[in-house]
């Protein structure tokens, strides 16, 4: 379970990262900040589930 929640986390942090790289000028771009921001919790959520199941598997 935490495995998939690893990995879910992971993909929305990097989906996150990928949407806030869209520069201002092109359709769907802005501010990036709020998405980087996002890309940023996803990962340490990401890093937090990965420590935990580490754990767990010991």
């Amino acid at each position: 379970m935490l495995r998939i929640a690893t990995a879910s986390f992971f993909s929305l942090g990097i989906l996150f990262l990928l949407l806030g790289m869209i520069p201002a000028n092109e359709p769907g771009g802005g501010d990036g900040s709020f998405r980087l921001q996002m890309a940023t919790v996803f990962m340490l959520a990401a890093i937090v589930t990965a420590v935990l199941y580490r754990g767990e598997k010991k």
